[in-house]
């Protein structure tokens, strides 16, 4: 006895390719889950992108390079690699008087399940996800590279970002991020790893954003620091300490994250989301200024994906 996929109310495997209509239709809600080769790939700072051909010097690179060297532990050798949390900042989602909606997981093709399976399997590896109990359940979708041979994982959030309360926060202008940089003649473009997965969230985000397919029911995992920052917990709720909405995780990242009164900004703010570029009149002041940035990611426990950056 046959019996089709509609008798049995079941839904049919879904797989985008990368490019697709329907997947430019969904982007704006899906989360893609990073892609995790290794948990702590080493970082071979030789690998890094610095100086200019025919124009700088290889003393002058070695004086960065040197610099990169002592500040080490910020940089990942790999774009996938899963960064520590950022200190100071938790996304927070408010749903209102919504009652949780858990949908069904979709089915996988089989040939893809095993990857999916290797991929859940570093993410709790990582402490990125753990098994979860929530009433909330979205479900994910596989979506196929261009090369047709490896997937990106992506939840599908269109449910719960109807009931979210947005944010509003504005980007800056790419035209005022520009003012500064004609006087220029060197330059720094840093990349933050996988900025979107270094925020945590409260609990009741933990909740709301759980995830479910044919392996198991997941959520994103909390972890305290509180204790770390030094904060006092009846104030997690402070609105300087955390921000809201799913759906607008580009403002979350760009948010300005509180510190201490006697830390004033550094050179001048020059990030777009996840992007940090910077300009100086000669290789020496763009040594010393990256030193500086570099000290103060440091802090806020900022990593940054060497590959994909520029010195």
């Amino acid at each position: 006895m046959q019996m089709s996929a509609e008798e049995l109310s079941l839904e049919p495997a879904v797989n985008i390719h990368d490019g697709s209509e329907l997947l430019a239709q969904l982007r704006a809600e899906l989360a893609m889950l990073p892609e995790l080769r290794e948990l702590s790939p080493e970082c071979d700072i030789n690998k890094a992108d610095v100086g200019e051909p025919e124009r700088t010097t290889p003393a002058e690179e070695e004086k960065l390079r040197t610099r990169l060297r002592y500040h080490h532990r910020i940089f990942l050798g790999d774009g996938n690699a899963a960064p520590a949390p950022a200190r100071g900042m938790w996304c927070d989602l408010d749903v209102g008087d919504a009652k949780p909606v858990a949908q069904r997981p979709r089915s996988i093709a089989p040939h893809l399940a095993i990857k999916v399976y290797e991929l859940l399997k570093k993410l709790l590896e990582t402490g990125l996800i753990e098994h979860s109990e929530s009433p909330w359940a979205s479900p994910i979708v596989i979506v196929l590279t261009k090369n047709g041979m490896d997937i990106r994982m992506c939840i599908v959030y269109r449910v719960v970002n109807g009931f979210i309360q947005l944010s509003n926060y504005p980007l800056p202008l790419i035209d005022d991020l520009l003012i500064g940089f004609e006087s220029a003649m060197w330059f720094i473009i840093l990349d933050m790893a996988s900025g979107f997965w270094t925020i945590r969230m409260t609990e009741r985000a933990k909740l709301i954003s759980a995830f479910v397919c044919p392996s198991g029911h997941f959520q994103w995992v909390d972890q305290d620091v509180l204790e770390f920052l030094g904060l006092d917990p009846s104030k997690r709720e402070d609105p300087r300490s955390h921000v809201s909405a799913l759906t607008d995780t580009a403002t979350v990242f760009q948010r300005n994250i509180p510190a201490p009164a006697r830390m004033g900004p550094v050179l001048g703010r020059r990030s777009y989301i996840d992007d940090i570029a910077y300009g100086a009149n000669t290789w020496d002041q763009l040594c010393d200024d990256l030193d500086v940035l570099l000290f103060r990611l440091r802090y806020w426990n900022i990593s940054v994906s060497l590959l994909k950056s520029d010195f």
